[in-house]
């Protein structure tokens, strides 16, 4: 039985292969996503997601975790790039890792027992506030 769930899962993934004008438009959103991200230090995934749920609806929670894989491999090209350029506060950050790690591997458990509609709502709700408190 679970094989078959990992097979039906790996099916769906296939929607989301990166082919013909809407794989085009995935990769010009992953360059820009690793733009933003590697001059911002954030906002990369955003347009990862806004992007890939858009051009893909069908596979809206593969478009998450896709967009997740991408934020991880330019996250670590701009820090490797930011300690080459000195602005790597080094070890002081130690301490914010563990947590983080441990938010991460507990927003992947709830991806997977969330109802898209939430995933919607909680994604757009931190959008507006972002948003807003950029603004003040």
């Amino acid at each position: 039985m679970a094989h078959l769930r990992h097979k039906e899962r790996r099916d769906h993934v296939e929607e989301i292969r990166i082919r013909g004008r809407r794989g085009t438009l995935s990769l010009l959103a992953a360059l820009l996503a690793g733009v933003v991200n590697g001059w911002l230090g954030t906002g990369g995934g955003m347009i990862l997601v806004l992007a890939l749920t858009r051009l893909y609806p069908e596979g809206e929670r593969e478009a998450l975790t896709l967009s997740t894989a991408c934020i991880f491999c330019f996250s670590v090209v701009s820090v490797i790039l930011y300690h080459l350029g000195g602005h790597m506060v080094g070890m002081d950050a130690l301490p914010i890792l563990v947590p983080a790690l441990l938010g991460g591997a507990l927003g992947a458990l709830l991806l997977n027992k969330s109802a898209p509609e939430l995933l919607e709502g909680v994604f757009a709700a931190l959008l507006i506030f972002s948003g807003v408190r950029l603004l003040m």
